[in-house]
């Protein structure tokens, strides 16, 4: 069972073990001088109750209950009560009261696998075994190679859109002038860049972090395109280390909408007409 404990922090008192002759209730006050307590080494926290100061500078009401206690610690916050700062935090502990801690290991130690490798063969057995004499389930597409038909439309209208954004960035890029650093990615909208030195470009140590700013007209600087390997066939083998320079590589939105049904004369893909 998880603990949960309310810690005071005042010039007063901080907590008070459930050891104390006094009975812990919400009713029960108890008169203090100055003093401190300290939480002893080795302590389960279930074993401590949660304290608050009331408006008197030397009375506590002790919390018996764990609703009690629930219930008056999202109240708490930083104030001046008296001359003193009072705080307080709500801890919980997600591990059981005396059970051993999960082993602590190092960077250059293999941690172990959440579920032995053992039990995953055995559960990859019996679901071979069970799966034997029933028929298999069909895969449905596009994971099959086969288009879904709903989403040809959908993927057509995302390629014109992005055709549509580029022009009419570049028109915009005509009236409105942005700066662009010549070393680093920052851009700026305006017709003089900000002085501010945050450039982390090259050599901008000998700038001293400064930019060096040039007009741009390109809709490449404000609309980056992230680039992907365009895949001919989806079902096809994989693409090997060897072949990552001669795979040709489009826009990952490109690529989205041809995979999604949309046909380019530059990039032709297989299309599967049985799954």
């Amino acid at each position: 069972m998880a603990a949960e404990v309310l810690l005071v922090r005042s010039s007063s008192c901080s907590l008070l073990p459930s050891s104390s002759p006094f009975i812990p209730s919400s009713s029960n006050q108890m008169r203090t001088s100055p003093c401190r307590c300290l939480l002893p080494r080795g302590a389960p926290l279930s074993g401590f109750f949660g304290c608050r100061l009331t408006n008197s500078s030397s009375t506590i009401n002790l919390f018996s209950t764990k609703e009690e206690l629930s219930a008056y610690a999202p109240k708490l916050r930083w104030k001046r009560t008296g001359g003193r700062h009072i705080s307080g935090m709500v801890i919980k502990c997600n591990y059981p009261q005396n059970a051993d801690l999960p082993r602590y290991y190092s960077k250059k130690e293999k941690k172990p696998f959440p579920v032995p490798i053992v039990e995953l063969r055995r559960a990859a057995r019996e679901r071979i075994k069970n799966a034997k004499g029933k028929p298999r389930i069909p895969t449905l597409p596009p994971r099959n190679g086969m288009l879904v038909k709903s989403l040809i439309p959908v993927a057509y209208e995302v390629m014109n859109a992005r055709v549509t954004l580029i022009n009419n960035l570049k028109r915009l890029l005509k009236a409105v002038p942005v700066q662009a650093c010549k070393y680093c990615n920052e851009i700026h909208v305006g017709s003089i860049g900000h002085p501010f030195k945050s450039c982390r470009g090259l050599y901008s140590n000998r700038r001293n972090g400064t930019h060096d700013w040039t007009r741009t007209f390109s809709s490449e600087d404000i609309f980056v395109s992230l680039e992907c390997f365009h895949l001919s066939d989806r079902l096809g083998p994989r693409i090997t280390h060897q072949e990552r320079f001669s795979v040709p590589r489009a826009p990952a939105i490109v690529e989205l909408c041809i995979q999604a049904g949309v046909d380019l004369p530059d990039l032709p893909t297989k299309r599967h007409a049985n799954p």
